[in-house]
């Protein structure tokens, strides 16, 4: 080959990459180098390691609600919401014919008569006192509810009460813990009586309409 074609030859310019096929190879490495360089600094400066994502914490569970004490729900006279009674039940009256007996074995009956008239009840009432053991059931596994009194028919009460005609009833949870009352007042309420009393801290009382205005 002539001397002069491999002079002109050594003169032409040689072909160099773009510069855009360079440069996000040169970010990526700078960016990797940069990012790791400050969660060293951030440590070095605070003293906390550098926190790495990781899973969202459950938001928390919301509170429970619970009646206070002397609270009633509506805040009524109970008389006003369930209304006066007419007449004191009396076993083996036609009256006494419209009671039912609860059998729920997951409610426990104090019974204190021995006559089983705390089983003794109006039909509103059984409906909702049923109701309500499923729900202690629910909040409280292996308790029961427990009905101190419902229908009297030995005078205890005063000549107005809702005991007289199975349509009132006290309540307590089987294992007699006072700091389940105002959770119990909540889920009677819950249950759909229609008032109840957080009464004192022995137990809580609750009232039905009668039957007929339901």
């Amino acid at each position: 080959m002539p001397s002069y074609i491999i002079r002109l030859l050594s003169l032409s310019p040689r072909r160099e990459k773009p510069m855009s096929d360079a440069l996000p190879k040169a970010l990526g490495k700078s960016e990797g180098v940069l990012t790791q360089a400050a969660l060293v600094n951030s440590e070095k400066v605070t003293g906390i390691p550098a926190a790495s994502p990781g899973p969202s914490m459950p938001a928390p569970e919301p509170e429970k609600k619970v009646l206070k004490l002397k609270e009633k729900v509506p805040n009524e006279s109970e008389k006003d919401v369930v209304g006066a009674i007419t007449a004191k039940i009396v076993r083996g009256t036609p009256e006494f014919d419209t009671l039912v007996e609860n059998t729920n074995e997951d409610i426990v009956f104090k019974d204190e008569e021995g006559t089983g008239a705390d089983k003794m009840m109006s039909k509103r009432m059984d409906e909702k006192m049923n109701e309500l053991a499923k729900l202690v059931k629910d909040e409280w596994p292996g308790k029961k509810l427990r009905v101190t009194e419902c229908w009297d028919e030995n005078g205890e009460h005063n000549d107005y009460s809702t005991h007289y005609e199975g349509r009132g009833a006290d309540l307590t949870v089987s294992d007699k813990d006072g700091k389940k009352l105002g959770r119990l007042g909540q889920l009677a309420v819950d249950a759909g009586f229609d008032w109840v009393f957080y009464e004192d801290n022995v137990h809580i009382h609750v009232a039905v309409k009668r039957d007929e205005d339901e």
